[in-house]
């Protein structure tokens, strides 16, 4: 999910982005018409000058811009600015940290993550308000870059508008909201450093104790267990 800060907010301007986790820190995104939007709007802002992508993370001449063939170079440079620059409590006023890689209009543009199955278990079991179709796209799409992204297209993406909604309710409904993994406002925050197997395992324990009321929730994050457990054995081989 890609976020923007305004003030000391953080706002969804996408729907869900799918992706799959390397084992090594990054996220490999998956291309689909979605993404192609997404990709699309940001670009037309680079082009214009209202985004600004530049990785202050490497030296000047290894920085790779986002392009318009490649939605892994957009997530790239975003995660550049999520991870490495004061939008982040490791990176903080008080850490130090590089400028932001990722500007619209002068707003952080960061990322938030959701496990897959987590994602799903939600938007299967958690629903959100009846709404129509339009009413539902008014309340997902707060932030004028979702309009921009998004109209005209709203009735190719009813589902993943759908998702997106339950997904928002879920959170409201726990008191959790949206921001980057390194967020104070996160409830199992990332240190952005190297997480021991112990550590994830610790967590994912953790996870299953503050959703214990919610069976379906508990069997999404066994399954995340499952997963990572299964990545690591491969890994090890």
């Amino acid at each position: 999910m890609i976020l923007r800060r305004v003030g000391g907010t953080f706002t969804p301007i996408t729907l869900g982005l799918h992706g799959d986790y390397n084992m090594r820190g990054a996220v490999d995104a998956k291309v689909d018409s979605h993404s192609g939007l997404v990709l699309d709007y940001f670009m037309d802002r680079y082009d214009d000058g209202t985004f600004i992508a530049a990785d202050d993370t490497t030296r000047p001449e290894y920085r790779i811009p986002p392009t318009r063939d490649s939605i892994q170079s957009l997530i790239n440079v975003i995660e550049r600015t999520t991870t490495c620059s004061e939008v982040n409590t490791s990176f903080g006023p008080n850490g130090g940290g590089h400028q932001p890689s990722t500007l619209l209009a002068g707003d952080f543009i960061v990322h938030a993550l959701i496990a897959q199955p987590v994602w799903d278990a939600i938007s299967t079991h958690h629903h959100a308000p009846e709404r129509s179709a339009d009413a539902q796209f008014a309340d997902v799409f707060t932030d004028p870059a979702s309009r921009q992204i998004y109209d005209g297209h709203a009735s190719d993406l009813v589902a993943r508008i759908r998702e997106r909604a339950a997904v928002d309710a879920f959170l409201a409904a726990r008191g959790i909201p949206w921001a980057p993994p390194g967020s104070s406002n996160c409830p199992y925050p990332s240190t952005y450093n190297d997480h021991e197997d112990d550590e994830v395992r610790s967590w994912l324990d953790r996870a299953r104790g503050d959703y214990q009321d919610l069976p379906w929730m508990v069997a999404a994050i066994d399954e995340c267990g499952t997963t990572f457990e299964r990545e690591l054995r491969a890994m090890r081989e």
